[in-house]
């Protein structure tokens, strides 16, 4: 048995976790220490790129990581001018939480950020790049509550970072790897609040999700 691990198992078994209700989104550097956890009401968006193994293969690591700066700036942009904030990279994307603001709902505020990747990415991305260059992506939005919380460990040099679960953010990553190339799918309760017209209904694992093509 490792008794440095026991001991941190078993203070984090013996003590309290605060659960605090908030209305915001927030960064991980905002997160309360120790064992608290911030519960939302928010409309999450998983916005990834499509084939980028293939992508990095065909243009090498170095053309890639300036690929993925790119896509980063585009993505910031969109969320930040939709009321919306990044809180998490994971993998070949992003994941992005937005709550009703300036007068729109949360489901609008994410509908118009993946508008606003999806534009830049085919009118000024792809218009300033080699064609060798250019990506598409898939989206997925799901409605419900994400729960923030702060992890670190300074004796064993676990440095401080945020995990967002909960049953959207967990909903939105898996419909969001669904999604091809250009195409968003959503949850029911998002769909319901911004109503795309060329959007059709199916059903994943007993869950109605909508299926949206932005081509």
């Amino acid at each position: 048995m490792n008794n440095t691990i026991k001991t941190h198992i078993d203070n984090i078994i013996q003590n309290a976790v605060e659960l605090i209700n908030v209305d915001e989104v927030v960064i991980e550097s905002q997160i309360p220490k120790g064992l608290k956890v911030l519960n939302l009401e928010a409309t999450v968006l998983f916005v990834d790129i499509r084939k980028s193994s293939n992508l990095s293969e065909k243009i090498g690591v170095k053309m890639m990581t300036k690929v993925y700066h790119m896509f980063s700036r585009i993505v910031a942009k969109a969320v930040m001018d939709n009321h919306g904030k990044i809180v998490q990279f994971a993998g070949d994307g992003f994941m992005a939480a937005f709550t009703n603001k300036q007068g729109n709902t949360s489901g609008i505020n994410a509908v118009n950020a993946l508008c606003d990747i999806y534009d830049l990415i085919q009118n000024t991305y792809k218009k300033a790049v080699e064609e060798k260059l250019w990506f598409d992506c898939g989206y997925g939005l799901s409605h419900g509550h994400i729960y923030m919380t702060r992890v670190k460990a300074k004796a064993l040099k676990l440095q401080s970072f945020g995990i967002f679960p909960g049953n959207a953010t967990n909903f939105a990553s898996k419909i969001c790897n669904l999604a091809e190339a250009n195409q968003v799918i959503m949850d029911d309760e998002v769909y319901q609040m911004t109503k795309p017209d060329s959007a059709k209904q199916k059903t994943y694992k007993d869950k109605v999700v909508w299926v949206w093509d932005l081509k």
